[in-house]
C-alpha cells in the first residue's frame, strides 16, 4: 500500500512544480514586456527629445503593422498630405517633448501576445494607450495600438489603404 501512496505523492509534487514553473514563466514574460515598453518610452519621450516612434518604426513595430506604417509614410511623402499618421501612435500626440509617462502595466493577456497599458500625461491631458506586444526573436515589438479614439491602429491603416485602393482608377 505504501508504494501507490508514494507514487501519488510524487505525481502531486511533480504537478505542483510544473504549475509553479509555468506561472513563474508567465510573470517573467509580463515583466519583460513591460520593461521593453518602458525602455521604448524612456528612449523616445524625454523633455529634450523631438524623436518619434515613427522615426525608426522597424525598431518598435511588428509585422504587419510595420508594413502598414511604412506604406502610410511613403504615401504621405509622395502626396505631401498629412494622412492617417498625423500623430505618434505611442503617445497619440504630435509633440513628444510634452509627454510624461505616469504608469506602464501589464494587462490580462493571451499567451503569446501581451497587452500593456500606458498612462501618459500629454500637455496636461491624461492619455491611455493600450499596446499589443509580441516577442519576435527575443525582442518585444508593438503589434497594435489602441486609444480611446482609435480601437485599432492596424485596422485603421488597413481601412485607409483599402479606401485608397478603391479610389484608384
Amino acid at each position: 500500500m505504501k508504494r501507490p501512496i508514494q507514487a501519488l505523492v510524487r505525481a502531486l509534487v511533480f504537478m505542483l512544480c510544473l504549475s509553479t514553473s509555468f506561472s513563474t514563466q508567465a510573470v517573467e514574460r509580463d515583466q519583460s514586456a513591460v520593461q521593453a515598453i518602458q525602455a521604448y518610452y524612456s528612449e523616445i519621450y524625454r523633455s529634450d527629445s523631438t524623436a518619434s516612434s515613427l522615426d525608426k518604426p522597424e525598431r518598435i513595430y511588428a509585422e504587419p503593422l510595420l508594413q502598414l506604417i511604412l506604406q502610410e509614410q511613403k504615401k504621405q511623402a509622395t502626396s505631401g498630405e498629412l494622412g492617417q499618421l498625423s500623430a505618434d501612435p505611442l503617445c497619440s500626440c504630435q509633440d513628444p517633448s510634452a509627454v510624461e509617462v505616469r504608469n506602464i502595466r501589464s494587462m490580462p493577456s493571451r499567451k503569446k501576445i501581451q497587452r500593456i497599458q500606458v498612462e501618459l500625461n500629454v500637455s496636461g491631458h491624461t492619455e491611455f494607450i493600450t499596446l499589443q506586444v509580441v516577442k519576435q526573436f527575443r525582442i518585444w515589438k508593438v503589434r497594435d495600438v489602441s486609444t480611446q479614439d482609435i480601437p485599432s491602429l492596424k485596422q485603421r491603416l488597413l481601412a485607409g489603404q483599402n479606401a485608397h485602393a478603391n479610389q484608384a482608377p
